[in-house]
C-alpha cells in the first residue's frame, strides 16, 4: 500500500442552475441572465493519522448576461461554457486553500515598507488584497491527548499586494508590529 501525506476530499454542497429576468420598461428593454452556483466542501486530511486537518466551503458564483430577453440557455455552447468556468474557478479555490493550509504564503523578504511573498500568478493572489501577517510561536501541545494541536499564530501585521510576479509577489506593509522573514501570510 502506498502511504499519502494529505488526503483532500471534495463533495459539491450546493449546484444551482436558473435564469434571472428584469424587465426596464421605461426603455422597453429587458435583461436575462443564466445564474450558475456551485458550492464545494473541501476536508483535507492527515494521511498517516486519518485526522482532519481542514474543512471548507468554496462558494461559486457566475452570470452569463444577455439582452433582450434572449437567454442563455438555449445555446448549448455558452451554457456548456458557463458550467465550465463555474467548475474551472472551483476547482482553481479548492487548489489554492489546499496549498494555503499544508504551504502557507509566507515572507521571503523584508525591505523597509516592502515584503516579497512566497505566492504567484494564478496561487489566488490578486493586486490589492490585504493580507494578514502571523509570527509563529511555540508548539501547542494537548495536555490530555500529547496529541500536537499545530503552532501558536501572533498576529504582527497587515499586508497590500502591490505586484504579481510568475512565482513570487510584493506588497507593501499596512502595519508592522514583528514582521520577519518567515512570518506565514492568511488572507482574513
Amino acid at each position: 500500500p502506498t502511504e499519502v501525506d494529505y488526503l483532500l476530499v471534495t463533495t459539491v454542497g450546493d449546484f444551482q442552475d436558473y435564469s434571472e429576468t428584469r424587465e426596464f420598461a421605461a426603455l422597453g428593454k429587458s435583461a436575462s441572465w443564466r445564474v450558475v452556483r456551485l458550492g464545494l466542501v473541501g476536508k483535507i486530511y492527515d494521511g498517516k493519522t486519518g485526522k482532519l486537518i481542514e474543512s471548507t466551503n468554496i462558494p461559486v458564483e457566475m452570470r452569463d448576461q444577455t439582452e433582450n430577453g434572449a437567454n442563455a440557455t438555449k445555446n448549448g455552447d455558452l451554457s456548456d461554457s458557463l458550467i465550465q468556468q463555474v467548475t474551472f474557478k472551483a476547482a482553481d479555490l479548492v487548489a489554492a486553500r489546499v496549498a494555503d493550509v499544508i504551504y502557507p504564503a509566507r515572507v521571503l523578504s523584508k525591505l523597509d515598507r516592502t515584503v516579497t511573498i512566497s505566492r504567484g500568478e494564478g496561487s489566488g493572489v490578486s493586486t490589492g488584497q490585504i493580507w494578514e501577517v502571523f509570527a509563529l510561536g511555540e508548539e501547542l501541545i494537548d495536555p490530555d491527548t500529547g496529541a500536537s494541536l499545530g503552532r501558536e499564530e501572533l498576529k504582527v501585521g497587515q499586508v497590500r499586494i502591490t505586484r504579481i510576479n510568475p512565482k513570487t509577489s510584493q506588497a507593501e506593509i499596512i502595519s508592522d508590529t514583528g514582521i520577519d522573514k518567515g512570518a506565514i501570510l492568511r488572507l482574513p
